[in-house]
């Protein structure tokens, strides 16, 4: 039997709606009215990372 592998990183999907706020992991991300919309998220142990539909970083 193989032992579980850890997670480095995940990404994810969002759709950021008109309150701004992103939840994720239990944690609140506040994207403000310019965040609304479609967002692609890269997650690891110590960074976020946002990016629009168009790939452009967000924050």
């Amino acid at each position: 039997m193989t032992e579980p592998q850890q997670v480095q990183a995940i990404e994810v999907d969002r759709v950021v709606t008109d309150t701004g706020n992103l939840e994720i992991v239990g944690q609140q991300v506040w994207l403000g009215p310019t965040g609304l919309g479609f967002h692609h998220l890269g997650i690891s142990a110590t960074h976020l990372h946002v990016l629009t539909v168009g790939g452009e970083g967000f924050a």
